[in-house]
């Protein structure tokens, strides 16, 4: 099924419909390790960052982002080859813009410990500015 969403997605990348589509289909995905849950995540990995920069004042488009990102750096391997800078560049500049959306601040929040699970983009998180960013959602959804 990812694999047809990104042949479709590569013959209408503007269309909303179609990335909030593979956005859920790739959330659901158990990424294994392997080279062919690797190979799909490397194509699937800039299609979200694409659609992040390019359509970031869509606040539902950004929430099935995040979760897909979210889903995509559970796997050791996904997350350093793939996540790099740019992920959680783009997960802290998501929740900056949105921070009236709870939701939304609740997947990048997952989105971030998922990432930071790995040392090296921890350290990218924290250069980032990602400590005063969670405290912010912490202060704005208390108990949340």
């Amino acid at each position: 099924a990812i694999r047809q969403w990104l042949e479709r997605l590569a013959a209408d990348p503007e269309s909303i419909s179609l990335l909030h589509e593979g956005f859920a289909e790739v959330a659901n995905r158990t990424w294994m390790q392997g080279r062919g849950g690797l190979d799909l995540a490397g194509q699937c990995t800039p299609a979200i960052f694409e659609a992040m920069a390019l359509h970031a004042e869509d606040s539902l488009l950004m929430r099935r982002a995040l979760q897909a990102l979210g889903s995509l750096a559970r796997s050791a391997d996904v997350r350093r080859r793939y996540i790099s800078t740019t992920g959680p560049a783009l997960i802290l500049a998501c929740m900056k813009t949105h921070v009236d959306d709870p939701e939304l601040q609740r997947q990048g929040c997952s989105a971030l410990a998922n990432v930071c699970d790995d040392p090296q983009l921890r350290d990218v998180v924290l250069a980032l500015g990602g400590p005063e960013v969670v405290r912010t959602v912490g202060q704005a959804f208390p108990g949340s």
